[in-house]
């Protein structure tokens, strides 16, 4: 394994373009996650040592698959289902929305 960091239980190997973090105390098949930027990945691994919370909710997924923390797992999946926003309720508000350039924008 051609480590490239490893800090407490995890490393970051590089494959391809993208890189793998790994929980070397989960088994394999549950507890790695592929990442394409190896800041992304030392990022990951900070938040799941530290047991915080991401800015940005699409890095979840892979936190989830990486941590081994029972009460940081269920943190990490309220803040996603937070942080969804259900579309679909949003048009039926009293605003109308429409979009623009791929991002939906207030108009009224």
């Amino acid at each position: 394994m051609n480590q490239v960091y490893k800090k407490e239980n995890y490393v970051i190997i590089p494959v391809e373009e993208n890189y793998i973090v790994i929980n070397i105390e989960k088994a394999f098949k549950n507890g790695h996650t592929h990442i394409g930027d190896f800041s992304k990945a030392k990022l990951l691994i900070d938040l799941a040592i530290k047991k915080k919370l991401p800015k940005n909710y699409k890095l979840v997924d892979s936190l989830e698959r990486i941590s081994n923390n029972k009460e940081y797992i269920d943190k990490l999946i309220a803040f996603k289902e937070e942080s969804n926003i259900n579309f679909a309720e949003l048009m039926q508000g009293e605003h109308v929305y429409k979009r623009i350039k791929g991002a939906i924008k207030q108009i009224k």
